[in-house]
């Protein structure tokens, strides 16, 4: 071969070769469609099991694992105001296999009274699975029928009267905010979960309790409302009257605090890895509507309470609430 053929060739291939290395690296440079979930994906509820939030990840878990095709574990990790599941979030990667089960009120709490390792915004709302009213709560033979008999025993007997409360969050700040504005020294218990308040007022070692509509159901049988933190009586305790209505002769008012009970994981999951971010929203959807879940969701009493929706309908409401928290915040301990 003439030493110009061979020039010849060799520039034939270095051509190639030069226009072969964009079409690999174009190839490479879309993002092919991951697998994802590959391994459990792990929901840890920041209370005790038996409450509202825990018993509302149990309930949707295996319908979950159906739509994610790999196993649903719910992990309890309460304490410290849910300060210690949240933690233990922030100490796993933030890829998209670990979800926090919480309520809003106590991230935000958290947040404003303490300094954790983590702040207010580096959490995401995933999906609003549900939203319920409070209720104040007595045990089936108790001598109080609303909340005027309460004040009355509480004033009779200063220091005597002792309420129960999930410590930390709304159920928390309605307790020592009712307390405050009518000037009553009550005692306020705190415990690691609403279960294990409700199981104090049952137990007879407090008076009065403060649950969630929904999620204080199971004890329909066992207690009775004597009064609900909203604008219209509920029908799972249609005998409690409304609080601020009981409050008119007072002439204060306590704000509702609505319980609002987010699914979220770490800012970054939404950040790097979107497509994860959107198939879990998805799973969780289409889980929610499974019909088995929803006809044991209404043998539960839960039913009333299901909101299953994007977070971004509830940006301004826990703005409003956020703004509330930081004025009350001297009511609380620390």
């Amino acid at each position: 071969m003439t030493g110009k053929k061979l020039l010849m060739l060799l520039g034939s291939v270095c051509l190639a070769l030069m226009l072969a290395v964009p079409i690999v690296a174009g190839c490479a440079a879309p993002t092919p469609t991951e697998e994802y979930p590959t391994k459990p994906i792990k929901i840890v509820a920041a209370f005790a099991a038996g409450g509202s939030a825990d018993r509302n990840a149990r309930l949707i878990e295996p319908y979950l694992e159906k739509e994610l095709d790999v196993p649903v574990v719910v992990e309890n990790r309460a304490g410290a105001g849910t300060e210690i599941g949240t933690t233990y979030v922030f100490r796993e990667p933030g890829d998209g296999y670990v979800i926090l089960q919480t309520l809003w009120e106590y991230l935000a709490f958290s947040t404003i009274l303490r300094t954790p390792m983590y702040l207010y915004e580096d959490l995401v709302s995933l999906v609003i699975h549900y939203g319920e009213p409070r209720i104040l709560i007595v045990k089936k033979d108790s001598p109080f029928n609303n909340l005027a008999d309460i004040i009355e025993a509480a004033k009779r007997e200063p220091g005597k009267l002792a309420f129960s409360c999930s410590g930390g969050g709304g159920q928390e700040i309605l307790e020592r905010v009712l307390a405050d504005r009518l000037n009553l020294d009550v005692r306020v218990v705190t415990y690691k979960g609403g279960s294990l308040a409700r199981a104090a007022v049952l137990g007879g070692h407090v008076d009065v309790g403060i649950g969630e509509t929904s999620g204080a159901y199971y004890l329909r049988d066992e207690m009775k409302c004597v009064g609900i933190f909203d604008d219209k009586i509920n029908p799972l305790w249609p005998e409690g009257e409304l609080i601020n209505e009981q409050l008119k002769p007072y002439g204060v008012e306590v704000p509702h605090f609505v319980v609002y009970a987010p699914l979220m994981v770490r800012r970054e999951v939404k950040e790097q890895y979107p497509e994860r971010f959107n198939k879990l929203f998805d799973a969780f959807l289409k889980a929610s509507k499974d019909p088995e879940y929803l006809k044991k969701a209404e043998e539960m009493g839960i039913a009333p309470s299901l909101v299953w929706e994007s977070p971004e309908k509830y940006t301004s409401i826990f703005e409003e609430y956020y703004k509330v928290l930081e004025e009350m915040k001297d009511l609380m301990e620390v």
